[in-house]
């Protein structure tokens, strides 16, 4: 095992897609905003009795929003290696 290539690599443990037309979502998941990486990627935060969780936010389109809530902090690099690597395990379902 490689442990500092494991290092970079995040775990999500909880996935969510988000229809933004629906009024459940963003405002009622009470996400705190951190940072824009690019047009499509971008990192909350939310924090509960349990401590504070990070999710990493993908733009698919206007209305769609998938949200990866991942087991630690995390930097842009980390976070396009994340979903390239969930791209590439995901589409091999289908």
């Amino acid at each position: 095992m490689n442990i500092a290539k494991n290092n970079n690599t995040l775990i999500c443990y909880k996935y969510k897609k988000v229809d933004q037309n629906k009024y459940s979502t963003f405002e009622n998941m009470k996400l705190q905003h951190i940072s824009n990486y690019n047009k499509y990627l971008s990192k909350y935060t939310k924090t509960s009795s349990a401590g504070k969780q990070f999710i990493l936010c993908r733009n698919l389109n206007k209305n769609i929003t998938e949200l990866f809530f991942v087991d630690r902090d995390f930097n842009q690099k980390q976070a396009e290696y994340f979903i390239k690597e969930w791209d590439k395990n995901n589409n091999q379902r289908k």
